[in-house]
């Protein structure tokens, strides 16, 4: 059941948030960047508490704001570099923060806050290159290196930007990078145990795409034997950094991995997730080798209904006789299963899937239909 909700879960994000046909295949969403934050507030300020004041009920109160620095937005609720805020936040020596604040009946109004012992983040904002619009291909590049330095900052808040940046790029910005950043960093962060198991994935495709040889078979070695769990979850990364420097070797790998029984579910589906970065970025030239390990997952079944799936996203049709023959399969009853394999035929040209929708429609009509309204919810713009 835990995987059926898993799938159920990643293909609605995969098939209904128009962002993620832009955002980087290998990360994961943490949420908007500081920066989309910023621009999208009423009002930005950095500073610090200087008094505060407690209401009659003894819970409500306001609180005297020194502003330092104005990140974004409207300057009418500051007067003589101050403002009141409508919360009771008492000073705290050495504590300043960044708040971001909206209108709420006239008056500005706090809805977050961060809290900051240095001036660091400030400065990471206001250096941050800038976008014009959704930002050149060498405008958002540069906002990636920029960023890059900041990955396993002391400073968490920071840290966890500047992956919420990479997270947004899109898998060609990324590809772009990946080969001027530095491995010696990338390859210590792969082996802390302290770094988050969601960035693994990224880190390990950006030290393929710029590491030597050694690194490259540090990869392989995480991929056929992981030490932990941890490295699981990356397999798309680290499959997809090694296949920047062994275009050969990896393909090998991937079918075997996606083969082995004892491998999970998981890693297997890393592998999936491997191919569907792979095939974005590449146009023709692996495009065999992908589908060859996709057909290998529909002979599985905790991945065939995934795999039915990315091939009609492709709009693959090469395998259709294959997948029409699994309705009658009792290896492959389950009912996601069916939906998925409806799916396929109600989108695949030819008169082979237009006989096989109307054997289906007449077998179980309910099926059909339903498939038919979950196909029309996924289209709409």
């Amino acid at each position: 059941m835990k995987k059926w909700l898993m799938v159920i879960g990643l293909s609605a994000v995969w098939c209904c948030s128009p962002a993620l046909c832009w955002a980087c295949m290998l990360c994961t969403s943490q949420g908007p960047p500081l920066t989309k934050e910023i621009n999208d507030a009423r009002l930005v300020v950095f500073g610090k508490v200087s008094d505060a004041r407690l209401g009659p009920d003894g819970i409500k109160g306001t609180s005297d704001f020194v502003v330092e620095t104005i990140l974004h937005g409207e300057r009418s609720a500051i007067k003589d570099g101050k403002m009141v805020l409508p919360r009771y936040v008492p000073p705290v020596p050495g504590v300043k923060y960044v708040i971001f604040l909206d209108v709420s009946q006239g008056q500005f109004d706090p809805y977050r806050s961060i809290v900051c012992s240095t001036d660091r983040l400030v400065q990471y904002v206001q250096k941050m290159p800038v976008l014009t619009g959704v930002g050149t291909p060498a405008e958002r590049q540069a906002r990636l290196k920029f960023v890059y330095d900041y990955f396993q900052d002391v400073e968490p808040e920071l840290a966890a930007d500047a992956y919420k940046e990479w997270s947004i790029a899109t898998n060609e910005d990324v590809a772009a990078v990946a080969s001027q950043l530095d491995a010696d960093k990338l390859r210590r962060w792969i082996l802390d145990p302290k770094t988050p198991n969601y960035c693994l994935a990224l880190y390990s495709y950006l030290l393929g795409a710029c590491g030597k040889e050694s690194d490259i078979s540090l990869l392989k070695k995480l991929a056929l034997t992981p030490p932990d769990a941890r490295y699981a979850g990356a397999l798309d990364g680290i499959l997809a950094g090694i296949l920047r420097q062994d275009k050969n070797e990896v393909w090998n790998m991937a079918g075997t991995i996606v083969a082995d029984k004892q491998r999970s579910f998981t890693e297997r589906y890393g592998c999936l997730r491997f191919l569907r970065f792979q095939y974005a970025l590449d146009t023709e030239g692996s495009r065999k080798q992908i589908v060859t390990i996709i057909d290998q997952m529909i002979e599985l079944p905790d991945m065939v209904d995934l795999a039915i799936e990315q091939l009609r996203n492709w709009k693959c049709w090469d395998h259709q006789t294959k997948i029409f023959k699994l309705m009658d399969s009792p290896a492959a009853q389950a009912p996601i299963t069916q939906r998925a394999v409806v799916k396929f035929a109600l989108k695949c040209p030819g008169d082979q899937a237009r006989q096989f929708v109307v054997h289906a429609r007449q077998k179980d009509p309910d099926l059909v239909r339903d498939v038919e309204e979950s196909l029309e919810l996924l289209e709409k713009p």
